[in-house]
């Protein structure tokens, strides 16, 4: 039986690793498209983005090499890097680690170009964001603007969608507009317009949004 060398074990571990960041992304952001079509968009974010190329190139590097160098060190330095939690703000374009677990954990990014601004009321607005079918869409960035805000970034909050669809703010009373991140919205979906929403202290502020169909 062939024994594997710790640097082909570390090989296959990053090109596991790499591609599941990108599958684990389709399926926490496009839960209405097929397994298979989830699969293949996988595939094909390795071969468009520079950055997934690297971590590759740098697999197969260690895959098929079989003397250690210097440049196995520099190589492991670019990989930590890469498979960090770093905002695509500062990045161009999305990395794997952003992928991997940046996404979900959005208040620890690396980077991050600007800090939102979060308002604390007594007031609370509840949204459930449905897909085109009415299913709930989990994970998705909803942002909230006072009325009144200039065009930039939200001004009120910034929240995600539990597995019901839902994201609940703690705000102040006033009117609001309900937005996206433009960044991550899902590329399937038409980007909508802001919702303009009346929030008091006497009742929950409910309002459903759903999405529509490119």
């Amino acid at each position: 039986m062939m024994k594997l060398k710790p640097r082909k074990i570390f090989g296959i571990f990053i090109i596991v690793l790499m591609y599941l960041s990108g599958v684990l992304f389709y399926f926490a952001r496009y839960p209405e498209i097929g397994i298979w079509d989830k699969l293949v968009n996988s595939v094909v974010l390795i071969i468009i983005s520079p950055y997934y190329l690297i971590v590759l190139i740098v697999g197969i590097y260690f895959l098929i090499s079989k003397k250690h160098r210097i440049a196995d060190f520099i190589l492991a330095i670019a990989l930590i890097i890469l498979f960090l939690p770093i905002s695509p703000g500062c990045t161009a374009i999305p990395t794997p680690g952003f992928l991997l677990w940046g996404d979900f954990y959005s208040p620890f990014l690396i980077c991050q170009t600007e800090k939102p601004r979060i308002l604390q009321g007594n007031a609370t607005l509840e949204v459930k964001i449905l897909a085109p079918d009415d299913t709930p869409v989990q994970n998705l960035e909803v942002d909230l603007w006072t009325a009144d805000a200039p065009s930039g970034p939200p001004n009120a909050g910034i929240n995600y969608t539990n597995k019901d669809g839902i994201v609940i703010f703690k705000i102040p009373p006033g009117r609001y507009k309900i937005g996206f991140n433009a960044n991550n919205f899902p590329k399937n979906i038409v980007y909508p317009e802001p919702v303009e929403v009346e929030v008091t202290e006497k009742e929950v502020a409910q309002k459903i949004i759903k999405l529509q169909p490119k």
